[in-house]
């Protein structure tokens, strides 16, 4: 048997090593791997050839009809991440059936979409997952990339009079 190892990137910036690292598990004796691209990614051309033991597919976003007039308004917005999120976990769950994954290695961790999504289902399989960082954020990085945005200033905007 053949232990399938899946990998979830969607970032540009890492994109380059998922499929690096896609490549050396298709070459290892015994593994196969499963490429796939979500979020910024989705139409990027990956061609692994046709006798590689490594996939590349598209993580699709469920459609939902009529939700491009509600996803601005505030309540509404929050019911269309919540209702995108429950849709994405049972597309998820259907394809695990057909894949049957051994082991999900994603690539970026901060976003709930589809990254979160995919690790809480891994988790409830107990399926092992590894995470592969981009960049991490600290306060001081924080400060830095907001710096002078007077949108994150607190002495300007018009909430500006209730700061002493």
């Amino acid at each position: 048997k053949l232990s399938h190892c899946v990998l979830l990137v969607s970032r540009y910036a890492m994109l380059d090593d998922a499929r690096a690292l896609a490549e050396s598990i298709g070459r290892a004796d015994g593994f196969r791997a499963t490429l796939i691209l979500s979020g910024e990614v989705v139409n990027a051309v990956i061609n692994f050839g046709v006798d590689s033991s490594v996939k590349c597919r598209v993580d699709v976003d469920p459609p939902i009809p009529f939700i491009g007039r509600l996803v601005g308004i505030g309540f509404f917005r929050s019911c269309v991440v919540l209702l995108k999120i429950c849709l994405k976990r049972y597309f998820l769950r259907k394809q695990f059936s057909a894949e049957r994954p051994d082991v999900l290695i994603v690539f970026e961790d901060r976003f709930i979409d589809p990254e979160a999504i995919w690790l809480a289902e891994f988790s409830r399989r107990q399926i092992p997952a590894v995470l592969v960082r981009y960049a991490s954020s600290s306060a001081e990085s924080d400060a830095w990339s907001r710096r002078g945005r007077s949108s994150h200033s607190l002495d300007r905007g018009i909430l500006s009079g209730f700061v002493s």
